[in-house]
């Protein structure tokens, strides 16, 4: 450390107190300590104007942020020791009490133990009779569109209830029971006069389906029988019609024959004609051929010359422009020229002219 630095850091700064453990309770626990050395340290630092601009003004600023650290840790730690030294007295006495506690929370639920159990049995057998009436209000619910055996049924085990077991809640088990009875008797005795009438329609049902069933099969012999006369009037009509197709089969056979050697004649004078024409328009179509073949290349002669003549003047025009802008550039002609010329020759390196 500099001589510098060591005179500033302990040059107008608090003295760092010296706490022993017989002035911790004063210190630690009320008066007025702290704030007073809290305001002591304030005043001591609170009155410097940092001078940032220069090594020796930044220097005194953390050289002073330093020192209020290191007054802090003076109070602190002692204060962390009297801390410490105040939870190890405290331990034992909380482990006392939490002993005690525990001790005399087991004899009270000793104590309480008989009674706790009477509660319990009780509860237990309060559940059994209201479950149990439950059940029996259960056996009228969500019935509709049961059918009648399982009605009977839950009837049927309603009876196994006896309102004499439910003790105090004989009453409302009676209660239950009687109304669970009514409304299960009164749903069987609508189920059962709707499945009378059910099984009284599928049995009207079931013999219309007989009759239908009757008529359907007479309907079918009727059909069959009629299919059978059709089938032998159709055979003996397909049998005359097949003879008289014979018959004009045979004739027609005939006049195709002479036909077919008529036509054969005529086709053979016709392929002769055909041929001397052929040959004619052959001749003709060869002529006509070199005629546009000769034209044709005539044609593609003009045209080529006229697009060399056109891309000629096309680069003139983009040669002269490009020239005149050489020249604008206070190059003379012959210059620009050489240069336009090494550009279109490609001696140029990146730079081309586009046609």
């Amino acid at each position: 450390m500099s001589a510098t630095a060591e005179k500033i850091e302990t040059e107008n700064l608090p003295a760092l107190p010296e706490i022993t453990p017989d002035q911790w309770p004063a210190i630690y626990e009320g008066g007025d300590y702290l704030s007073n050395f809290i305001q002591r340290v304030r005043d001591e630092v609170g009155n410097e104007v940092p001078d940032l601009s220069t090594k020796k003004g930044r220097a005194r600023v953390a050289s002073l942020a330093a020192q209020v650290s290191k007054a802090k840790a003076a109070v602190e730690k002692p204060g962390r020791d009297y801390l410490r030294d105040i939870k190890a007295k405290v331990k034992p006495i909380e482990e006392n009490i939490r002993e005690f506690v525990r001790a005399m929370d087991d004899l009270r639920d000793q104590v309480r133990k008989p009674l706790t159990e009477w509660e319990e049995r009780e509860r237990a057998r309060v559940e059994k009779h209201q479950t149990k009436i439950e059940m029996i209000k259960n056996l009228s619910g969500c019935i509709d569109g049961f059918p009648s055996y399982m009605l009977r049924e839950k009837l049927a085990a309603s009876e196994l209830f006896e309102p004499t077991e439910f003790e105090e809640f004989e009453g409302e088990a009676a209660t239950a029971l009687l109304l669970t009875q009514k409304t299960l008797r009164d749903a069987l005795a609508r189920r059962e006069a709707f499945e009378a009438e059910q099984a009284a329609l599928e049995k009207q049902r079931q013999e219309q389906e007989a009759e239908r069933q009757r008529l359907e099969r007479e309907r079918i012999e009727r059909e069959a029988e009629d299919r059978a006369r059709v089938a032998a009037e159709a055979k003996a009509k397909a049998e005359q019609e097949a003879a008289q197709r014979r018959e004009i089969e045979a004739r027609m056979a005939q006049e195709r024959a002479e036909r077919e050697a008529e036509a054969a004649k005529q086709r053979e004078e016709q392929a002769k004609a055909d041929a001397a024409a052929q040959a004619e328009r052959a001749a003709q179509a060869a002529a006509e051929a070199e005629r546009m073949r000769i034209a044709a290349e005539d044609a593609a002669k003009a045209a080529e010359e006229k697009r060399r003549q056109e891309d000629q003047e096309h680069r003139a025009a983009i040669n002269r422009a490009a020239l005149a802008d050489l020249m604008a550039l206070e190059l003379d002609e012959a210059t620009a020229k050489r240069v336009l010329i090494g550009i279109i020759q490609g001696k140029v390196a990146n730079v081309s002219v586009r046609y």
